[in-house]
């Protein structure tokens, strides 16, 4: 495989040894390159069989266009090896596919359907009609918190978003209804497709060993921007092979509104100690 387009920086994080591994990369220093490389080096060194990684992606397009390049590095051959490939997409595209198999652990059809921010808000809607709470409550305004709680992996009974007294109590009132009524409807929203594959992994261990055995190398663009559920998702699949790779900007955080939380890429050392890190 060819590295020679690669400057010395680049080619240190893409033929890095496994462990944990955090590329620490500012906006135009070729993150997005030294992922795809990195992923092509994995499979063509054999170190990995295509279909045990995964790499997770800010949006489905970046994850088209790294499958494209992979596949290309690689001479088309990329799952020749094993017949197999990466599992290349968002954190929600893969939760989704994930839930698909395993959903019906949790009392779900395995053919739920998805609630986009309009499904919620209806809902929501109806239920503030229920409880006839004051309209100067805004039905986006539960939507947030219920997203917000959802990211912290909180349950209405652990609401915690820094709300007290009436409000608090107003949130989480409409949490459970909301909560009863999509499980009712075999419906989960777009929170859920992280939340509930953790409550998966921590009610069935066979569950959390068969997904770690099938991605025992994890690879992660923009660290910086995670939340706590995509956090925990990516700790406790990548637990066993300590193999986490991730790169991010450590001077920059887009996602805020998202409860994205920079302490993810700054406590990386803290969390593995033995971590290689590379500056590009």
């Amino acid at each position: 495989m060819d590295l020679t387009s690669l400057n010395d920086r680049q080619k240190q994080a893409v033929t890095a040894p496994l462990g944990p591994v955090l590329v620490l990369a500012g906006a135009g220093s070729g993150k997005t390159r030294v992922l795809t490389y990195r992923i092509a080096y994995l499979i063509d060194q054999g170190l990995m069989a295509p279909e045990n990684i995964m790499a997770v992606t800010f949006t489905n397009k970046a994850a088209k266009e790294m499958q494209t390049r992979i596949m290309k590095l690689l001479g088309g051959q990329g799952s020749a090896k094993s017949g197999g490939q990466p599992t290349l997409g968002t954190f929600h595209s893969i939760g989704a596919r994930l839930l698909r198999q395993q959903i019906s652990r949790l009392g779900y059809s395995a053919s739920f359907s998805i609630l986009d921010s309009d499904d919620q808000l209806k809902v929501i809607k109806d239920i503030c009609k229920e409880l006839d709470i004051p309209k100067n409550y805004a039905p986006t305004l539960f939507r947030a918190y219920i997203s917000s709680a959802k990211n912290l992996l909180q349950t209405p009974n652990e609401l915690n978003v820094g709300l007290d007294g009436y409000i608090h109590d107003l949130v989480q009132q409409v949490y459970v209804r909301y909560q009863n009524f999509i499980y009712k409807q075999s419906s989960v929203d777009f929170d859920d497709l992280l939340m509930l594959p953790i409550k998966i992994f921590e009610a069935f261990p066979e569950v959390l060993r068969k997904y770690r055995e099938m991605w025992q190398y994890i690879l992660v663009d923009e660290y910086q921007d995670t939340n706590q559920a995509q956090y925990m998702f990516l700790h406790m699949l990548s637990a066993q092979s300590r193999n986490l790779f991730v790169v991010g900007d450590d001077a920059q955080s887009i996602y805020g509104f998202r409860g994205s939380n920079i302490a993810n890429i700054l406590n990386f050392e803290k969390d593995f100690a033995d971590s290689l890190v590379i500056k590009l």
